[in-house]
């Protein structure tokens, strides 16, 4: 069986950990067999195109949008927002839609995080070599979680 994983990474734009959004370094994502990547990307793709909302979806987009459909003044980077011109009712199914897709078919959830500014103060201290990298560890991590199925 060809397994993919698709995964992402959240805050690993400051190796020391100090700038907003980098405490924690995250990655996440989903393995499942080449099939279900077929069918889900397919699917995927039809309800960005359903709610035109582009070629990707980003969460942090969608709740700045959903902030601004609830009534929160936008801020002046908003008229980039791929979900702008959405209702508060076309956000919420537009978000339930691609929760199913996500959900659906045989794949397996796994993620791992670092505390980014930990690991350095650690490395700081001399409790992790001075060339240990937070990022590559999480990374190692994130696939040996994997279970492997025969």
């Amino acid at each position: 069986m060809r397994i993919a994983v698709y995964a992402d990474e959240s805050g690993t734009h400051c190796l020391i950990g100090n700038l907003a959004g980098a405490r924690e370094a995250i990655i996440a994502g989903y393995a499942a067999p080449i099939e279900d990547w077929t069918r889900f990307c397919r699917e995927w793709a039809a309800v960005l195109n359903k709610y035109s909302a582009g070629c990707y979806f980003h969460f942090y987009e969608w709740a700045d949008a959903y902030a601004v459909a609830k009534g929160r003044k936008p801020s002046s980077g908003f008229k980039n927002n791929p979900y702008r011109h959405m209702t508060l009712k076309q956000l919420n199914s537009f978000i339930l839609e691609l929760a199913k897709i996500a959900g659906s078919g045989d794949k397996v959830i796994i993620g791992m995080g670092v505390h980014t500014r930990l690991c350095h103060e650690r490395k700081e201290r001399g409790e992790y070599p001075k060339d240990s990298n937070p990022y590559l560890e999480s990374a190692k991590k994130f696939f040996q979680k994997y279970p492997i199925r025969c």
